[in-house]
Parts: structure tokens; C-alpha cells; sequence
């Protein structure tokens, strides 16, 4: 058994990926950044800021809809042959958008890929790890607090 100090530590590789994972995810490679790049690309395409911002709509939108299935997928499956396929979808889709052309639909299709792809690069899977250890570490202090104020 390798000890949790030792950087071959299993415990340390998940949190590493967790961390590089939301680095990259949808939040923020798209979420945070997207004002930056909504009237350049309204310009560039002559597409109105309201058709830019549609195609962020169906991203966000397909990201709520494949959440619950993707939880389901990987409370089931290895995590590794969910997030894997997930991630070059995602990967694929956000490469695309160096070849984007001023049909509103390829920007729609793409938002579509990515919303799909993200949620498993995004912080779902690192969250279900972690909302793990916030129980179990809110459970010891609960019964910490309980025993500091427990009549005697």
C-alpha cells in the first residue's frame, strides 16, 4: 500500500486529473470566456450577437439535458470509458471551431458537440468524488461539534 504523502499515491493522480479536467472544461474554456468572443464573432460572420449567443444556449442546454445520463453512466461504467470518449468529442468539437463558416448552423452543431462532450470533461465526475469526501468530512466535524456540545 503506497502511503497518501508519496506522490504515487492513487488519491493524488485523481485529484490531478480532476483539477486539469475542470481546467479545461466547458465553464471555462467557454462560459467565462464567451463575452470575450461574442461581438468578434458576430463581426467576422455577420451573424447577430443574438444567433452567437443561441448557439452558447444549445451548449449550456445540451450540458443540463446529458447530465443526469452521464451520472447514471458513471455510477454504472469505469469512469475511464466515459469521460475518455467524452473528452475527444469535446476535443473535436472546440478544435472545429478554427474552421467555422458563416452557415449559423455549423456554430449551433458545434455548441451542440460541445455541451455533449463537456459534461464529462467538466466537473461532474471530480464532483462526484468530492461531494464524497465533503460528507464523510461534514459527517466527522457534525460528530466533533456534537460531542463539544452534548450535555454531560
Amino acid at each position: 500500500m503506497v502511503d497518501e504523502s508519496s506522490p504515487r499515491y492513487e488519491g493524488w493522480r485523481v485529484a490531478l486529473a480532476s483539477g486539469v479536467g475542470v481546467f479545461v472544461s466547458f465553464a471555462s474554456l467557454l462560459v467565462y470566456t464567451f463575452g470575450l468572443f461574442l461581438k468578434p464573432l458576430a463581426e467576422e460572420f455577420a451573424w447577430s450577437r443574438e444567433a452567437v449567443s443561441a448557439a452558447f444556449g444549445v451548449a449550456a442546454m445540451t450540458v443540463a439535458v446529458c447530465s443526469p445520463g452521464l451520472g447514471y453512466l458513471l455510477d454504472r461504467v469505469h469512469p475511464r470509458r466515459v469521460i475518455v470518449p467524452c473528452l475527444i468529442v469535446f476535443g473535436s468539437a472546440f478544435a472545429s471551431l478554427s474552421l467555422l463558416t458563416p452557415h449559423g448552423w455549423f456554430l449551433r452543431g458545434l455548441g451542440d458537440m460541445q455541451g455533449t462532450g463537456s459534461t464529462a470533461a467538466d466537473c461532474l465526475p471530480a464532483v462526484a468524488v468530492l461531494l464524497a469526501i465533503g460528507l464523510v468530512t461534514g459527517g466527522l466535524g457534525m460528530l466533533r461539534a456534537r460531542r463539544l456540545v452534548a450535555p454531560r
